[in-house]
């Protein structure tokens, strides 16, 4: 280990200290950047409660007033300009669906991917130091091939970790709102049964809980405000969300307003059906749990077992055949 150090040249420690320092100043400006988007969610999150949050962010109306917004937004400045007008729409899609969009823009979403790929990049040259540091192994031209094959792929990866993470959160939140779709098309029900108007029970749902669904709900009520009609709306509403459920929902009523059928026999067949969907998710999940937990308990649970049973014997066995 110490002929190793001894053998370091001073280009190999500041190209070492320099990674360090680079690394550093990625993963403190990813803080500052996850610091601005929790400043934003608590100011979106007071807006939303009295309706007061825009449908249709433009790219550079997320994130103001931050110095790491500002640089992200700097980055994401070139690309945006080389980037299609459907590419940059089908990001703001995304953004909405996994409701970062009143919280990230695109002009920070395209910065985000530029850092996390250089963050990628400089992890990988760091680990390729830290290796020659521990096995002290020498510079050459294999090192050097290594070392840029780290970085494209640390890069690379970095680069598609940002539209995975958004990805993943979409699901997420697109799974949330279908779990609360049956209570609430309930709730819809019996409120209209009662005399209630759509758009009064609506509201009473937007104010008296908190969770993905009823943010929606609001963004729905904004919309009318702005004088959108109830299908433009609703329709809006089922392209922010993704929820298939959703949107048989949203279709029963606008289909409801056309024919001029009974709004509330209408949506108490629309809740009996998600609530048999409900049902059947439920069940392909319980399917699905034996198989999920095979690998775990193979992996982790039987060695320990076997450890556990099985090692005395062969310790006692040993000692017998030794002595």
């Amino acid at each position: 280990m110490g002929d190793a150090l001894a053998d370091l040249s001073l280009f190999d420690v500041l190209s070492s200290a320099g990674l360090a320092l680079a690394a550093t100043l990625s993963v403190l400006l990813l803080v500052l950047a996850v610091d601005h988007w929790r400043v934003r969610q608590r100011a979106s999150s007071r807006l939303a409660r009295f309706g007061l949050v825009a449908t249709d962010p433009t790219p550079g109306a997320a994130g103001t007033g931050h110095e790491g917004a500002d640089v992200l937004r700097r980055l994401g400045a070139g690309l945006v300009q080389r980037t299609s007008h459907d590419r940059l729409r089908q990001i703001r899609d995304e953004l909405l669906r996994a409701g970062l969009a009143e919280r990230l823009s695109v002009e920070e979403f395209l910065g985000l991917r530029v850092v996390a790929a250089l963050a990628g990049a400089v992890g990988g040259l760091f680990l390729l130091t830290l290796a020659r540091l521990l096995l002290g192994a020498a510079p050459g031209l294999g090192a050097g091939l290594l070392g840029l094959a780290l970085m494209a792929a640390g890069g690379g990866a970095g680069y598609l970790a940002p539209p995975l993470a958004l990805e993943r959160l979409a699901r997420r939140r697109r799974a949330a709102i279908e779990r609360l779709l049956p209570n609430a098309a309930d709730v819809l029900v019996v409120s209209l049964e009662a005399g209630l108007g759509f758009d009064s029970v609506v509201a009473f749902l937007a104010e008296r809980a908190d969770n993905p669904l009823t943010v929606e709900l609001r963004r729905y009520l904004a919309d009318l405000r702005l004088g959108r009609s109830r299908r433009e709306a609703l329709e809006a509403l089922v392209e922010r969300t993704g929820s298939p459920g959703l949107g048989e929902l949203a279709s029963a009523v606008i289909l409801a307003d056309e024919l001029g059928t009974g709004l509330a026999r209408t949506l108490r067949g629309q809740a009996a059906a998600l609530r048999a969907a409900q049902r059947l998710r439920a069940e392909e999940l319980a399917r699905k749990a034996p198989v999920k937990l095979l690998f775990p308990i193979v992996l982790c649970i039987m060695p320990v077992l076997f450890i556990v049973i099985i090692g005395p014997a062969v310790l006692q066995a040993l000692a017998l055949f030794g002595g």
